[in-house]
């Protein structure tokens, strides 16, 4: 298992205790960044298709739920969209590429 979360247990924004997301390759515990039920209302939103490139669900493909405005705990309707695996590690690169830009311009 690839563990990706964080070393120390955090709470939520929603005040919850995060959940044990696994053990990484030198025994740590990481941790999930949200808790579940805050998880859950995300995934209640997930759709069959990425609504950036219109790829429809081929049974093992995964589809993720990003958050637009990359606020985790903003489970808005409005605020979520289905990406595929792809288009969200793209949107992630980008997102982090602005907020770098921004910073380097002192805003």
């Amino acid at each position: 298992m690839r563990a990706r979360g964080r070393l120390f247990r955090e709470k939520c924004r929603c005040g919850n205790w995060s959940k044990l997301e696994g053990l990484d390759k030198n025994g740590q515990r990481r941790w999930r960044n949200r808790c579940e039920v805050c998880r859950q209302k995300a995934w209640e939103h997930r759709k069959d298709y990425c609504e950036h490139c219109n790829k429809k669900w081929e049974g093992g493909k995964k589809f993720d739920v990003d958050h637009i405005d990359g606020n985790p705990s903003n489970n808005d309707p409005s605020n979520l969209q289905t990406l595929c695996r792809k288009c969200h590690s793209e949107k992630t690169k980008e997102d982090a590429n602005a907020k770098k830009m921004l910073k380097m311009q002192g805003i």
